[in-house]
């Protein structure tokens, strides 16, 4: 949270502004209202977008994004870790990266905090 907050990103702006969604297979809500309910359907259909495109995701450290994003945007989160993991090998075919997992168990890196590796 301290990265986002030192490179200029607002949280209260956020949760005061942000687009309220429902879960990915859930297609009515007594909660949102019918403006609520078009931003949801835009920020759903550009998730589809990105998932089409061939291009890889990078992510840090980034289980609980892809669980939120899964839920949020997709479907109700499968029973087994193996139904999730095929579902986001389908779901992002340019591939999925975690800059983490690469600095501490490939590059074997020092520190594997996310300003460190921007820098370096």
């Amino acid at each position: 949270m301290k990265f986002l907050v030192d490179n200029g990103f607002n949280f209260n702006r956020q949760y005061k502004m942000g687009i309220p969604y429902f879960p990915g297979n859930d297609k009515t809500s007594k909660y949102i209202d019918e403006d609520a309910l078009s931003y949801s359907k835009l920020i759903r259909n550009l998730f589809l977008h990105i998932t089409s495109l061939t291009v890889p995701v990078v992510v840090h450290n980034g289980l609980l994004d892809l669980l939120f994003l899964y839920h949020g945007l997709f479907s109700s989160l499968p029973k087994k870790l193996s139904e999730f993991v095929a579902d986001l090998h389908a779901m992002f075919p340019g591939g999925l990266y975690d800059t983490k997992y690469v600095a501490e168990f490939v590059t074997r890196e020092g520190a594997t905090y996310l300003p460190y590796l921007f820098r370096k």
